[in-house]
């Protein structure tokens, strides 16, 4: 074969834009086979046309089509099915034209919750609707604040084992996880608590004991850097009218300055139905 019909490793890589240790690479998953080897040096030489066949695998780079999956598209004579290859790609964009959508709607709705919380100031009294949440609840006993996120991963791990957490940006914000407490006549049950994604795995919740209900309804909040849930019935007084059954929760929020070391909590109660009966509440054994 004429080395003088052929291009050199480096003139290939001028050629394609591909470095020469990304030829060579492809070469070792045998992606790419030389058209000659000199056998007194050793070098590498390519025809022309394997240049398309370069720029085939950088754009299955650029597709994040794994180049071992290349392989079932190329044949031993380097013969490629293009059309195959074509419609695995068009697969695998759409999946991820699906997945960016999902996370747009997340940004855009973080973002929307952010400025809506933003509005007001700490020490703000103030009522927003907030959609039925479903937690998963760990009775407990006086909380400390900070400990509450180790709390929960310590006492319930499968909940955050990877091969069986939801999938990135199914909702519209991050779940809550913080503290509830239950005022009831007889006294106040702490809990700490998780949200439970919507379309959780069945596998998860098997394992899991508690499960509480939160309705939907119009709740009366107010934001301040410490926490304020122990006082929550003082804090609520007029709004509560009188009732000693009622629901506190409190979790950290996102703000526009989000401060790792110091969040911004919110605490909140139920202005309407305040009188809870178990039926609400909804314990799975």
């Amino acid at each position: 074969m004429e080395k003088n019909n052929l291009l050199s490793i480096g003139e290939l890589s001028k050629f394609t834009g591909a470095g020469v240790q990304s030829i060579r690479y492809y070469e070792r998953l045998k992606l790419l086979e030389p058209a000659y080897i000199d056998p007194d040096t050793n070098y590498r030489y390519y025809s022309f046309e394997q240049g398309y066949l370069v720029e085939i695998i950088r754009i299955c780079i650029e597709l994040d089509i794994p180049l071992k999956d290349l392989t079932r598209f190329v044949s031993d004579d380097e013969a490629v099915d293009y059309l195959s290859l074509l419609n695995y790609g068009e697969e695998i964009m759409q999946d991820k034209m699906a997945a960016l959508e999902k996370g747009l709607r997340f940004i855009q709705g973080m973002k929307e919750e952010i400025a809506m919380l933003d509005r007001y100031e700490l020490g703000q009294y103030y009522t927003r609707e907030i959609s039925q949440r479903c937690y998963y609840v760990i009775p407990s006993k006086k909380i400390a604040k900070d400990k509450e996120a180790v709390g929960i991963v310590k006492a319930s791990p499968h909940l955050y084992c990877p091969e069986n957490y939801f999938p990135e940006f199914l909702f519209s914000r991050f779940l809550e996880y913080g503290v509830l407490y239950e005022y009831t006549k007889e006294g106040v049950q702490p809990f700490l608590f998780t949200e439970l994604p919507p379309n959780i795995s069945p596998k998860i919740t098997s394992k899991l004991k508690n499960i509480m209900i939160i309705p939907a309804g119009t709740y009366h909040c107010i934001q301040n850097e410490k926490s304020q849930i122990e006082q929550a019935g003082e804090i609520f007084s007029e709004y509560l009218h009188g009732s000693e059954s009622f629901l506190a929760i409190e979790n950290s929020i996102f703000t526009g300055s989000f401060k790792l070391n110091k969040p911004v909590n919110e605490l909140k109660v139920m202005v309407e139905e305040l009188s809870m009966d178990c039926s609400r509440l909804q314990f799975r054994p």
